[in-house]
């Protein structure tokens, strides 16, 4: 009997275990973040992918923080930024961005950058998504899914322009994921971003109460100006 009892009592110790073992297993389904496989099935989906640079580009195009605007403005002439006994000091940045002393891990450089590269990302990748399905499938016509490109692409080059006037050069890159694209030339910069504008604009759509805020051919003729 004793030795029945030990053996009931090791038996109960173990089940936790099993029940442990058994739980990993078990298929999930993830919540947490979208696959793109199940992704672009509709026109609502493609439009949530195809604006979402957009409201990236809040983050580094406006002044609210260390983003283009500021850093491209504050190293400049026109502006100055006040200091009131030990407000607005803010490490020291401001002074580096006047006087052309910065480096390259301080966050007036760095941040600009960073949000930048991560907004392109956000252009690549409904690109490469957008491309590699067929209108059918994400239920859209031929004509939206040529736009839809074409308008990533324009956004994309915007970002490129931003970049180039910032850093002067810099990487191209072509895909998603790419690890360490090389460094290209102000020129090579200009000629790719060029021929992007160029080649998309028949599929942009003309300037509308509708495209009001996004990439069109109004938009791409004044970078096109811009640039020129």
């Amino acid at each position: 009997m004793k030795k029945l009892n030990s053996i009931i009592k090791y038996s109960l110790m173990l089940l936790p275990l099993a029940a442990l073992d058994s739980c990993t297993k078990l298929d999930e389904n993830v919540y947490s973040e979208f696959v793109a496989e199940n992704y672009y099935n509709n026109k609502n989906e493609v439009l949530t992918a195809v604006l979402r640079p957009y409201t990236h580009a809040n983050a580094w195009i406006t002044p609210g923080q260390n983003g283009w605007h500021r850093l491209s403005e504050m190293s400049a002439d026109q502006l100055a930024w006040p200091v009131k006994g030990r407000h607005g000091q803010d490490g020291g940045q401001w002074i580096r961005d006047h006087y052309h002393t910065w480096t390259n891990d301080g966050e007036e450089i760095w941040g600009p950058w960073r949000l930048m590269w991560w907004g392109l990302g956000l252009c690549s990748s409904p690109i490469e998504n957008l491309e590699s399905r067929t209108a059918a499938q994400m239920g859209i016509t031929e004509e939206e899914k040529a736009g839809y490109i074409a308008e990533m692409k324009m956004l994309r080059a915007f970002h490129y322009i931003r970049l180039m006037d910032l850093y002067g050069n810099i990487p191209i890159a072509y895909t998603i994921g790419e690890t360490s694209p090389s460094t290209k030339t102000r020129a090579e910069v200009f000629t790719y971003v060029e021929k992007e504008i160029r080649d998309n604009l028949a599929a942009l759509p003309n300037l509308s109460a509708a495209t009001i805020g996004r990439a069109s051919k109004a938009a791409a003729y004044g970078m096109l100006v811009e640039m020129y």
